[in-house]
């Protein structure tokens, strides 16, 4: 992923350098045997170690992605169960694995996967429409209802012509034909993670699990990296990991996208304070006051600086 020089980890380990080198450059299947090969060396670099098993997931999951393609359901399944191995706490990684499971007709497996999504993130949509749709294919109607309204009352615009047709056709006896309309209906979710690990980060981070909340932002960075917002949440996330000079690359790249976001510019100001350039921070905090002369921030750090 681009943004990991922003963790300015390169250089503590030639196989950690070497993983990401070759991740980099889209190189999954040597990328997964450099960073397993990492992996098994037990190296006690606490950071390089989360890490490596994060890109190690992703590599997998892109694989997964691959097999899938290419119509190899059982090695789709075989992989994206290894993602979700390492990086249990990706709510899209159990649905692409429930989803996968499905078309290698393992359902029962589809439906823990499923639930074990909604357990990352109980506002998912698509989980809760394939818990209704695998509830609904065991003959669990009430299950399954209780899961499609939940989809609903998510996101209401699922209620439309595809679920009226859904309902006639369950109502007539029609259960084979009905359910078509809940695969459609589950198509129209959505499967862009983004949302959902926005939301998951910004909770993380309010319960104090910065590690957690850092591993959503990085991937975040990836999906949507033109999201300023993203970068300076993720920003405020390293510096409560004491990761001062990656925050502030952070800042400064969500100011690159945004030139006149005063809240990453007064949250740099923050972070240079704490990286002891007290002038640099000054100046921050004054350019944040021309643009919004009543920042709470930018008013109280000049404060206390003796404006």
């Amino acid at each position: 992923m681009g943004s990991l020089d922003k963790w300015y980890v390169f250089g503590r380990d030639p196989g950690f350098d070497e993983g990401m080198r070759l991740f980099q450059s889209g190189a999954q299947q040597e990328a997964i045997k450099a960073l397993s090969d990492f992996l098994a060396k037990k190296c006690s670099d606490r950071t390089l170690v989360r890490l490596a098993r994060m890109y190690l997931a992703e590599c997998f999951f892109r694989r997964a992605e691959f097999d899938e393609e290419e119509g190899r359901n059982a090695q789709a399944c075989d992989n994206f169960q290894k993602a979700v191995e390492l990086q249990p706490t990706f709510a899209d990684y159990h649905v692409r694995l429930a989803r996968s499971l499905v078309r290698d007709n393992r359902h029962d497996e589809a439906l823990s996967a499923a639930r074990r999504a909604l357990e990352v993130n109980p506002n998912l949509v698509v989980a809760h429409m394939l818990v209704g749709i695998l509830h609904y294919q065991n003959e669990s109607i009430e299950l399954a209802m209780n899961a499609v309204i939940d989809a609903i009352t998510l996101q209401p615009s699922l209620d439309n012509s595809n679920y009226q047709a859904f309902a006639e056709l369950h109502n007539a006896g029609k259960n084979e034909e009905a359910i078509e309309h809940l695969w459609v209906l589950w198509d129209s979710c959505g499967t862009d993670p983004t949302k959902g690990l926005i939301e998951q980060a910004t909770k993380l981070a309010s319960s104090g699990q910065y590690e957690e909340a850092g591993d959503c932002y990085l991937r975040l960075t990836e999906l949507v990296p033109g999201y300023a917002d993203v970068r300076c949440r993720y920003g405020e996330t390293l510096l409560e990991l004491g990761q001062v000079d990656a925050a502030i690359a952070q800042f400064e790249a969500a100011l690159k996208i945004n030139s006149k976001y005063a809240d990453a510019m007064a949250a740099l100001g923050v972070a240079q304070l704490r990286s002891g350039d007290p002038n640099s921070a000054r100046c921050s905090f004054d350019q944040v006051l021309d643009w919004n002369p009543e920042h709470p921030v930018a008013s109280e750090q000049l404060r206390r600086l003796g404006r």
